[in-house]
């Protein structure tokens, strides 16, 4: 950032360079993203990992409300060219905060021939030793090809192109959703004290299921007319949907994680994250290529159609889970009482 300041200052900046500069800081997130999602069960007790996911998600939302706000400021009083210089410096800070974390080492596992194909087979392997992980990372594709593009792509232009709504009634929905997200640790909280980290997974994904539910009625003749006909009806109607489905899924997403931090031997994490990082990207890259053809190409009922099976699909493949889950336990149950007897 900058070097990018620097260059600002001598010449224009065009669409070739914010290209390079994306490219670059998404290859930095694929360093940076399974490493810090690793750090965690190194500082926080395995008992605590669940609170602390709900604080981080809270505290990462929370951010993600003022960074907007903030950034707009900045760019009102003195300019974009002065945002970049801004961002170099809590870059900076990041750094040093970063640097002066103490964290026990984590044993890593050195391949004798190291290579990239190497790491990603080993990272495969954590989904053959337990059923549950591979069921739910498969249940996480799921919901990268058929939900998350459905929201990005087909919210803002149900909104605008179909539903003949403004750019402000689009950043209402926008906001809806991170109020959505922060209340997520409200649904941990409650959850924690009541069921176990299981049963919240499949509470979780049950829950989302049941969100998407209202828009299943978008291929209905009937709704999409009241929604043409009524900018009020239309803005609550995804608003409503919107703060459903993003507090479901970041309450579902905190256990997710505290399941696999909690399952997943520390050696092999950084592995593990990375290959999961991967295959969600590509189901995402699939999912927008997807809905970006049904959307130009087919009437809107179809891609709700595609959205309704997707979301199916997630409940069949939670299926496994339950499964090996409920053998673990039966399994348990016999040992705890020969020790209790003993």
């Amino acid at each position: 950032m900058l070097s990018l300041f620097i260059i600002s200052l001598l010449i224009p900046i065009g669409q070739p360079l914010i290209y390079a500069t994306v490219i670059f800081f998404a290859t930095c997130d694929l360093f940076a993203a399974p490493a810090y999602i690793t750090l965690m069960p190194a500082l926080v007790k395995k008992e605590e990992l669940t609170e602390a996911n709900a604080m981080e998600t809270t505290i990462v939302e929370t951010i993600r409300v003022l960074a907007p706000f903030l950034g707009t400021v900045v760019y009102s009083i003195a300019g974009l060219g002065m945002i970049l210089p801004v961002h170099a410096v809590c870059s900076f800070l990041c750094v040093g905060a970063t640097l002066f974390m103490r964290v026990d080492t984590t044993p890593v596992r050195h391949s004798k021939t190291p290579s990239i194909l190497r790491e990603i087979r080993e990272g495969l392997t954590v989904f053959q030793k337990d059923i549950r992980v591979t069921s739910l990372v498969l249940n996480g594709v799921l919901t990268h090809i058929f939900l998350f593009p459905f929201a990005l792509i087909g919210f803002p232009y149900m909104i605008k192109q179909v539903f003949g709504g403004t750019d402000i009634d689009f950043g209402i929905v926008e906001s809806v959703q991170t109020v959505g997200s922060l209340c997520s640790i409200f649904g941990v909280t409650f959850l924690l004290k009541r069921y176990n980290l299981s049963q919240n997974i499949f509470i979780g994904i049950f829950a989302l299921n049941l969100a998407v539910v209202p828009m299943m009625f978008l291929g209905h003749s009937g709704t999409l007319l009241l929604l043409k006909g009524s900018p009020v009806f239309m803005l609550f109607y995804f608003s409503a949907i919107s703060f459903l489905l993003f507090l479901t899924f970041n309450t579902y997403g905190v256990f997710f994680r505290t399941f696999y931090q909690t399952t997943v031997e520390s050696a092999m994490m950084g592995r593990f994250v990375s290959v999961m990082v991967m295959v969600f990207a590509l189901g995402r890259l699939l999912g927008f290529q997807l809905y970006g053809a049904l959307f130009d190409h087919m009437p809107l009922v179809y891609a709700v159609a595609v959205v309704g099976v997707g979301m199916l699909l997630k409940m069949l493949m939670h299926i496994p889970f339950m499964r090996h889950d409920k053998k673990l336990r039966e399994n348990s149950v016999p040992t705890a009482e020969m020790v209790g007897q003993k």
